[in-house]
């Protein structure tokens, strides 16, 4: 009988099954394949004929695809801060489906990708720049570039510095915390990047929270496109969670028939299932702000110490010796 390949999510969403394809071979064996778009959980079934076979059920787990710099978004203090105090950002980077990029911070403590901050004095015109050249162009496009801040990267740390979402029970895939110390107050233009590629969807999130991967999805669209960035398929870094991927290929048989799988994120579809979910915002929230173009506002640093107004002061400093000298010759006049 011909065999047929299903694959579940788990926990399954209604109605998402993922069939496969088949074929016999000329040595007694079925072949298969089959695609998923969508980075998580999945349990495999093979059937010849009516029967489940080949040894199956699996439980299949699919990690994300390389790191797609054009991805990656940014939320955090975007528009406000205050020279003197800590200030941070998170950059969420994806792999060109939408999937957080899935790299355990257990067992690489520095991410897979390359993020660097860099504060600009002037508005780097990336929006003029083709973007196939933005990862070759120096800090802030050429532009003036401020040193008054210390900065330090971390991967997976959520907001508050936790290293595990409550909500998901998993580490922060993908993210990576740039905690900033601004020294002087003024406007400035915040650039962080990925891979050397400008990252260009911020969101202003002065309580951290992730914007989720809708609205990302919805400022994506908005960049132009074109090959930008540099993927780092070579890092020799697994993009998956450590588990074993029983089911990954699998053989077993039955009836004579062996069936051999192969699994792959390929596209994206849907939500993102590994790392933090994050909420959609509403509209009418602040909204993603996307850096170079002409009307991009600046992150405004403020002082975080005022120098009180001493006008009122000095005058009574400058009266006080006056009255003194009044009152001194009043008493003299009365007395005598």
């Amino acid at each position: 009988g011909a065999a047929r390949v299903a694959v579940r999510r788990e926990p399954q969403p209604q109605g998402h099954v993922t069939s496969g394809a088949s074929a016999y071979t000329t040595d007694g064996n079925y072949v298969g394949s089959y695609q998923l778009t969508r980075a998580g959980l999945y349990r495999l079934v093979v059937r010849i004929g009516t029967q489940t076979g080949a040894g199956s059920p699996y439980t299949v787990v699919v990690g994300s695809a390389a790191a797609e710099p054009r991805m990656t978004y940014v939320y955090g203090a975007v528009r406000a801060a205050r020279a003197g105090r800590i200030a941070q950002l998170f950059a969420q980077t994806r792999d060109s489906f939408g999937n957080r990029i899935a790299v355990d911070p257990a067992l690489h403590p520095a991410g897979s990708e390359a993020i660097t901050f860099e504060l600009c004095l002037s508005n780097p015109p990336l929006e003029a720049i083709d973007a196939s050249q933005l990862a070759s162009q120096p800090p802030c496009a050429g532009g003036p570039r401020s040193s008054d801040v210390t900065v330090s990267v971390n991967y997976g740390v959520g907001p508050e510095g936790k290293l595990l979402d409550l909500a998901t029970d998993a580490p922060f895939y993908g993210l990576y915390r740039i905690t900033l110390f601004p020294f002087v107050d003024g406007s400035y233009y915040p650039q962080v990047r990925h891979n050397g590629y400008f990252v260009r969807c911020f969101y202003d999130s002065s309580d951290a929270l992730d914007p989720g991967p809708r609205l990302a999805d919805e400022c994506v669209k908005t960049v132009p496109q074109g090959r930008v960035g540099r993927r780092r398929e070579d890092d020799g870094v697994s993009h998956a969670r450590s588990a074993t991927d029983s089911g990954m290929s699998a053989e077993g048989p039955v009836s004579s028939a062996n069936l051999m799988l192969d699994a792959a994120a390929s596209e994206h579809e849907g939500e993102q299932s590994l790392g933090p979910a994050g909420q959609d915002r509403r509209a009418g929230g602040p909204g993603f702000i996307v850096a170079g173009q002409e009307a991009t506002p600046p992150l405004e640093i403020s002082r975080s110490f005022v120098p009180q107004d001493t006008g009122r002061t000095r005058t009574l400093l400058v009266l006080l010796p006056v009255l003194a000298g009044g009152m001194g010759v009043l008493a003299e006049a009365v007395l005598f």
